[in-house]
């Protein structure tokens, strides 16, 4: 059992109780301010990551902040298992099957797609440009996705900037 007592130090119980919950006030709306701009980075994270023209923009936007009762959060799991299901592949640049490499038309006959827009024939370094959507055209995937790391990133970013706002 852990005892805690009290004792007032020059001034009374009630100034040194208004002034913890000013403090505490002070903190919390800093602690918001800092969760909405670690969210907002990692949503720059991800758009400064993007390698194709075209982009929906739907994992940013499935990047959610919501406040809790004592503190935040940003991106939901579940939400991001069902709005954004490449969110794991393009952070951790691995499937939730621990798979690294997207599966092909030989192992699922129901991938096939193109790269959009691009050439109808591309040249060399033209190939593969543009988005991928469904198509008539098997596919062969033969590198993994790179990872992102924009959940790392931001934690990163969030100890940076908690240690300031805390001064540690």
């Amino acid at each position: 059992m852990i005892q805690v007592s009290i004792q007032s130090q020059g001034e009374d119980l009630g100034t040194f109780i208004s002034k913890v919950k000013e403090e505490n006030e002070e903190l919390n709306t800093k602690l918001i301010a800092l969760g909405k701009e670690i969210h907002s980075f990692m949503q720059q994270v991800i758009v400064s990551n993007i390698k194709r023209p075209g982009s929906t923009g739907n994992l940013v936007r499935s990047i959610q902040f919501g406040l809790l009762q004592n503190g935040w959060w940003i991106g939901d799991v579940d939400f991001l298992n069902e709005h954004a299901k490449q969110w794991r592949w393009l952070n951790f640049g691995i499937a939730g099957t621990g798979r690294r490499i997207p599966p092909s038309t030989s192992e699922n006959s129901r991938i096939k797609g193109q790269f959009s827009p691009g050439e109808a024939r591309p040249m060399g370094s033209a190939f593969g440009q543009g988005r991928f959507q469904r198509g008539f055209y098997p596919i062969t995937p033969m590198k993994a996705i790179s990872p992102i790391n924009f959940i790392e990133k931001s934690i990163f970013n969030l100890e940076d900037k908690l240690q300031t706002i805390l001064k540690i």
